[in-house]
Order: C-alpha cells, then sequence, then structure tokens
C-alpha cells in the first residue's frame, strides 16, 4: 500500500490534516467514502454526533477534490494540451504574418492562397482547396475577393462549367516578387535556426499525416 497522501481542509474553526492510503484512481474512486475519513481528535470532541456524519462527509468531498486536482486531472490542465499549443502558437504565428502581409494588401488565408497559385497557376478550385486542407464552399469568398483585388481570375472551363479554373493577373505575378522577403522575416522573428524550424516542421507534418488516417 502507498503512503498516505496528506491534505489540509479548512473547517472553520479548525484547518484539519487529512490523511488516507488510497490512491486516487478510477479503480479506487469507490474508497473514498465518509467512513474511510477519521475527524481528528479535537474536531470530533467538538463536534455533535448527529452532524459528524455530515462533517465526514463533506471532508470526503473536499478531500476527493483536492486529490483529483493533484492527479488524475492534471491531464486536463490548459498548459499540459498538446491541441492548445499548437493552437496558441498558430495564433501568434498569423499575428506575427499580419503586418508583414499588410504591405501586400493580403489576409494571411489569401496568402495561402496566392503561395498555391505562384506554385501552380492555372489550377482549378477544387485542387487549390485540396492543397489547403479546406472545402472548395469556404474558399469561395476568399477567391472572389483576390479576383475583385485583380490578382487573379476565375474562368469557367466550357467543357464542364462545374469546374473553376484560376488564373494569375500580372499584377498576381508581380506581387510574388514583393513577397520574397516575408519566409525570412518569419524565420529571424522565430529566434530559431533554419535547421532547428525544418525538423520541427518535419514533425508537424508527420503529425497532421497521422491524425489524417483518423478522419
Amino acid at each position: 500500500m502507498s503512503a498516505p497522501t496528506k491534505v489540509s481542509v479548512a473547517i472553520r474553526p479548525y484547518s484539519v490534516p487529512l490523511a488516507s492510503p488510497y490512491r486516487i484512481t478510477e479503480h479506487t474512486h469507490a474508497s473514498l467514502t465518509p467512513a474511510n475519513l477519521t475527524l481528528p481528535a479535537q474536531l470530533a470532541r467538538n463536534t455533535p454526533g448527529y452532524r459528524r456524519k455530515l462533517v465526514r462527509k463533506f471532508l470526503a468531498r473536499r478531500f476527493f477534490t483536492a486529490m483529483t486536482k493533484d492527479s488524475s486531472c492534471s491531464e486536463l490542465l490548459l498548459d499540459n494540451q498538446l491541441c492548445f499549443a499548437l493552437h496558441s502558437t498558430s495564433l501568434m504565428m498569423t499575428k506575427t504574418y499580419k503586418p508583414l502581409l499588410k504591405a501586400l494588401n493580403l489576409t494571411y488565408p489569401q496568402y495561402l492562397a496566392m503561395l498555391v497559385l505562384w506554385e501552380e497557376d492555372g489550377i482549378t478550385v477544387s485542387h487549390i482547396s485540396k492543397r489547403l486542407l479546406t472545402d472548395p464552399g469556404s474558399l469561395s469568398p476568399l477567391l472572389k475577393r483576390l479576383e475583385t483585388d485583380g490578382l487573379l481570375t476565375r474562368i469557367r472551363r466550357a467543357e464542364d462549367e462545374r469546374v473553376v479554373e484560376l488564373h494569375l493577373t500580372d499584377k498576381g505575378r508581380r506581387l510574388q516578387d514583393q513577397a520574397q522577403t516575408v519566409p525570412g522575416c518569419i524565420i529571424n522573428a522565430s529566434g530559431q535556426s533554419k535547421p532547428d524550424l525544418e525538423e520541427l516542421k518535419r514533425q508537424l507534418l508527420k503529425l497532421r499525416e497521422n491524425l489524417k488516417t483518423l478522419t
């Protein structure tokens, strides 16, 4: 049996130190009953008999809460979550991009779309949505705005009007030259070396692929 875990519980006018040999796990939750907790002598002497049961219930509840916070719920602490580390880092990354992209008159989602088009001009909406891991419908307002800004044109195929192709304009191609400095600025802002960032990206891509198999 493991050594008792001591927890102090405040019961006016006493601060009661409790000790229990039970380690809090899903198998021993049922062991935490009021009968398992013995009242300290001072508290027992000053508590009427009919109230001792109520006090024991209170102690058991407080003991369970304290132990749960210290052990079994540590997995649910926000700072222990991988998902939050990824989410919060993504938020910081987007904020870092914001002033850089403002000079290009692009939002971050628009920048991602332009990256794909600079790499593969003339692709379809379906193709760019796959590259960006998003739904084609959600891209429509973004692409329409890029077209309004004169960066691309949307053309429906004559043989199948359901298919929309995206073609960069001269303005859209020239914007690529202006964006050349953005990646270097992000590397500098990260405070990490390029090899370290490449290794981080490799691990993130591996994680992404593993998660894709579950969806």
